[in-house]
């Protein structure tokens, strides 16, 4: 199946302060002189010598000026006007999103005097309307994250809330679901965006997201719940905007590894009642991050302000165990002996009999003598292959595993001051996750089937700001997003007594729907088909695990302009993105077909449950 799409967002707005885009904020303000009279055309400049990052603008006649566009970070204001001293304040921190009001007041005298203030702004959002939450990256990097998973960032919001599906404990990647309602709206509206650009799967509302980036790589995280403006489209839930983190001029880096380990955790009570081991419980994340100026001493950017980059690489190696404690039949009944369930029989077994009726001999009207069915070749291979032997009672099958999920992530951004009113910006973000399902996905009750998956993504863009003139400044985004999911089939079939691997194919007289290379599907090995057994007894279903061929693209172009006239801010722009899917699925119980046993129907035995083996 193939889904294309346009989504365009267009917007003209007519304000008296310019709410800021996505990863950006702005600086407003109004200069003034010491009887509080306005001072226009102050020449302001907004600077971060850090970042080598310069803005420069003009106050109106109304000596309000307007800064849009600046990317995160600690800033200082300077205003300069004819027959003033020279002001500078200083240690101004902005965040995503944030319009900041710093108002100037200029004091008589010459240019070569110079007057330095310190801080002191307004710490309540007084521009715009927006309600919202800042965390910045020192709040990330202190906080106790499960798994390590930035999803759970946005939990600390008030009025957010998880869906049933929503997994916190889930590492990252595609087995794990981002469904968060906030103030009551669905979690399939809310919007999470990256450096301006969506990482949201086009294919799955907003519960599943194509990167995972490392909170090591994030700067700052912002949750907007409510009145943010129209420059956060396709959302109508809550808007989440994630700013990743850039060189500066000094060189910065760090190296780390969490851990958890079940060696550290008491047993689970039922794998104590079968002297199992502690459930695995194994989680490894490490990495390292590395940035600051990209220069050659004596030759290019030798005063540190041109060039910057920043790299994050991680990896996370996660061995979570499941427990599988389930009903299966008893030794005797998979060699078609059902005598545990004959109350004459020195075999009976009150546990195994529960449920169960001697099964019926279709020919003669009566129970098999012994109590004893012939077996099906058929019968015999698909009970090897798909259901394992009891290991703590006659009936009962308990056992811990350990499910693979490795990961790992790279991430470079790379920072370049053209001009001082020419900024460009690029990075490159993607994932590669390989994990394997045990059970395989979509009803399956034990662990002879397995899905091995396969899941990378991508996420990257170039951004361009140009302050055209002081008045009018543009940035321009191109952006890539893309996601593939291969997930293939491995039945194991092994044998929870000896540890062996039975074959799945030996005396199995069944054809094959679809051969192992038809229509470009290679599962791993040959399918099988699902079997569904009911009444009689605890019934169960099993098949041979999902086959799933995905693949989406996103490309994007965004542009936000905004332009200063007279005593307003005109802001407007753009947002085109291609959303393309390309999606093949076949769930295992479908793929061979489902070989079904119930006690419904004419020919039954009356232990449908019991009678696979018939």
């Amino acid at each position: 199946m193939r889904v294309r799409c346009i989504l365009l967002v267009c917007g003209l707005f007519l304000v008296s302060a310019v709410a800021s885009a996505q990863d950006v904020a702005t600086i407003v303000g109004t200069v003034t002189d010491q009887t509080g009279a306005v001072v226009p055309d102050a020449k302001i400049t907004v600077s971060n010598p850090t970042e080598g990052f310069t803005r420069n603008c003009v106050s109106n006649a109304d000596g309000e000026y307007t800064a849009p566009l600046i990317p995160i970070g600690n800033y200082t204001v300077t205003a300069e006007a004819t027959g003033f001293a020279s002001l500078t304040r200083t240690g101004f921190a902005l965040a995503a999103g944030q319009t900041l009001r710093v108002d100037l007041r200029l004091e008589v005298g010459t240019a070569q005097q110079k007057v330095t203030v310190l801080g002191n702004v307004p710490k309540v959002e007084t521009e715009t309307g927006a309600v919202s939450t800042v965390i910045t990256g020192t709040q990330i990097s202190e906080l106790n994250i499960p798994a390590r998973n930035f999803t759970n960032l946005a939990m600390l919001v008030p009025g957010a809330a998880p869906g049933s599906t929503f997994t916190p404990f889930v590492p990252s990647g595609m087995i794990g679901d981002q469904y968060i309602a906030i103030n009551g709206m669905p979690g399939t509206g809310l919007a999470w965006d990256i450096d301006g650009v969506s990482t949201v799967d086009p294919s799955s509302g907003s519960d599943s997201l194509q990167v995972f980036p490392s909170l090591e790589m994030l700067a700052e995280f912002r949750i907007s719940t409510s009145n943010y403006s129209a420059t956060m489209p396709r959302t109508g839930s809550g808007a989440i905007e994630m700013v990743s983190k850039a060189g500066t001029s000094q060189f910065h880096g760090s190296a780390f590894e969490f851990v958890r380990n079940s060696a550290l955790n008491a047993n689970d009570w039922f794998l104590n009642r079968a002297s199992a081991p502690i459930e695995p419980a194994n989680h490894n994340e490490l990495g390292f991050t590395l940035g600051g100026p990209l220069y050659i001493p004596g030759v290019y950017n030798t005063h540190k302000d041109k060039t910057f980059f920043f790299l994050s690489e991680e990896w996370r190696f996660d061995r979570t165990g499941t427990i599988i404690n389930t009903t299966v039949p008893s030794a005797l009944e998979r060699t078609g002996n059902f005598s545990e369930c004959d109350l004459k029989s020195a075999n009976y077994n009150v546990v195994v009999a529960s449920g169960c009726v001697l099964p019926t001999n279709l020919a003669t009207g009566t129970t098999y003598a012994n109590d004893t069915v012939p077996v099906s070749p058929i019968a015999q291979t698909l009970l090897n292959a798909y259901v394992p032997l009891p290991d703590v009672a006659p009936n009962i099958y308990i056992k811990a595993f350990k499910i693979p999920f490795n990961f790992r992530e790279d991430s470079l951004r790379v920072d370049h001051n053209i001009t001082t009113n020419l900024r460009l910006f690029g990075r490159v973000t993607q994932d590669r996750e390989n994990d394997t399902a045990i059970p395989a996905y979509y009803g399956n009750s034990y662990p002879t089937t397995e899905d091995k998956e396969y899941a990378p993504a991508r996420n990257e863009l170039l951004n361009l700001t140009y302050t055209i003139r002081p008045n009018l400044v543009n940035a321009l985004i191109f952006a890539y997003q893309s996601q593939n999911d291969n997930v293939n089939p491995l039945v194991t079939g092994i044998d929870s007594v000896s540890g062996s691997v039975l074959s799945p194919s030996a005396g199995l007289q069944v054809g094959n729907i679809f051969p192992g290379s038809a229509s470009g599907i290679a599962p791993i090995g040959k399918l099988l088909p699902g079997i569904s057994v009911g009444g009689g007894g605890p019934g169960f279903g099993e098949n041979a695990g999902e086959i799933l061929l995905f693949w989406d693209s996103s490309p994007t172009l965004r542009d936000d302009a905004v332009w200063m006239r007279g005593k307003h801010s005109l802001k407007f722009g753009m947002y085109l993105r291609r959303m393309r899917l390309n999606n093949s699925v076949f769930t295992g119980s479908q793929t061979e077909g489902v070989l079904s046993f119930a006690n419904a129907g004419p020919n039954t035995t009356g232990n449908g449950g019991r009678l696979l083996l018939g």
